[in-house]
């Protein structure tokens, strides 16, 4: 039971901390150098900024721009003809 407790503990603010930079290390080019003497606090907002650019997510299908209806339907038909194409060959 108090393994389990412990196993449940949320993380502490510098295992947070560690994270945060890890993650913004890896994905976003900070250096060690630059998030070193930061403060909690500054490391979330990078942190933030960086998730959000992550988070927004458009489906291809969705129409953003007018004509974009001719560029789907294109891709539709090329689809449509690698599929015949294979089907044929396998004939």
């Amino acid at each position: 039971m108090r393994a389990q407790e412990m196993r449940n503990k949320p993380p502490t603010k510098a295992q947070k901390r560690n994270t945060m930079s890890t993650y913004l290390k890896n994905m976003t080019g900070y250096k060690h150098s630059q998030l070193k003497n930061k403060s909690f606090d500054d490391i979330q907002k990078l942190f933030n900024k960086a998730m959000k650019r992550v988070n927004i997510f458009v489906d291809m299908d969705t129409e953003l721009v007018e004509g974009s209806e001719v560029r789907a339907k294109r891709s539709k038909t090329r689809v449509e003809g690698r599929s015949k194409r294979a089907g044929e060959e396998l004939e």
